[in-house]
């Protein structure tokens, strides 16, 4: 499996396999710096991710709604459509 990073949108900021999601943008082995211009501290949730060998774990995951990323993105001077 690659190392991706992928900046989604999706309607619900309950985020799972079932969600069908619009990739914005995606980095391999990489995060862009200028994704973290979208999020603040409050937008870290833990999102339990189920591994090949049948355990999970908790990963942290940035997840915004879309006016307030489109609104600091502005604030930044970067645009999303």
């Amino acid at each position: 499996m690659a190392n991706r990073a992928m900046l989604l949108g999706i309607g619900s900021k309950e985020f799972d396999d079932n969600n069908d999601a619009d990739i914005f943008a995606a980095g391999s082995y990489c995060i862009p710096l200028f994704w973290f211009t979208l999020y603040s501290p409050e937008d870290v949730v833990l999102k339990r991710i189920d591994m090949e060998d049948g355990t999970s774990e908790q990963c942290p995951t940035l997840i915004v709604e879309s006016n307030a990323a489109k609104k600091r993105t502005a604030h930044c001077k970067i645009k999303l459509n």
